[in-house]
């Protein structure tokens, strides 16, 4: 019986891929010549999500470097290119953007909205919905045997277009539980809870219908 891979640790995941957008962003919105040319090398990388020579020479993914000896199904190989994966989608969203398109909730908060279900809600409510839901159902029902970054994309150039910030701390995470036993559904299930708890509440109907309005006329 061969020995269990250990899982990837979610925890460092986070950290990195917050702590390595940041650098990033920091260096884009300082107007570093560096900062924009990370991240034109990462818009450059294809569907397949394999980074270029050059790409990754901009980036610091040691943390999640997995030994050499790992196979090539180890579960520390998938949380790299589940955060590679995410930098990149995160370098779509930022194209242009001079405002920070990564947002964290502030600590000991959970908000909603951050989430890529909670974001594309937002979005909706201001847009047509034609160009996102059939989008986000294809994504929250697809059973793809890698990482959904096709169907992704259009939807991070929605966010991108509208203005609206994602945690990508949040997705590296989601992307890696993606490829773990039983990951995708739940994940899929998270998106699905987020997008229609952010929806706004139906406004209440003032009208009583059980009110009578007197006037002079009723009064004896």
């Amino acid at each position: 019986m061969e020995p269990r891979q250990p899982d990837p640790d979610l925890d460092l995941v986070r950290r990195t891929t917050d702590t390595e957008i940041n650098r990033l962003l920091n260096r884009y919105l300082a107007d570093a010549p560096d900062g924009a040319a990370a991240l034109a090398h990462l818009r450059r990388t294809g569907n397949d999500g394999t980074l270029s020579p050059t790409a990754w020479s901009y980036l610091n993914l040691d943390p999640l470097l997995p030994p050499d000896t790992a196979p090539a199904d180890d579960p520390r190989r998938h949380a790299l290119d589940a955060a590679c994966t995410t930098l990149v989608l995160w370098a779509h969203h930022q194209q242009s953007r001079p405002e920070r398109m990564h947002r964290t909730p502030r600590p000991g908060r959970t908000d909603t909205s951050l989430d890529l279900g909670g974001a594309l809600s937002r979005l909706s409510r201001t847009v047509d919905n034609a160009s996102i839901t059939p989008r986000f159902t294809q994504l929250t029902r697809m059973a793809p045997t890698g990482l959904p970054t096709t169907t992704l994309r259009p939807l991070i150039r929605c966010l991108r277009e509208g203005g609206v910030p994602l945690d990508y701390a949040a997705l590296a995470v989601q992307l890696t539980r993606w490829r773990m036993p039983g990951g995708r559904r739940q994940v899929q299930r998270h998106w699905s809870t987020t997008h229609f708890e952010t929806r706004p509440a139906p406004r209440p109907d003032t009208t009583d219908t059980d009110t009578t309005v007197t006037t002079e006329k009723d009064t004896p």
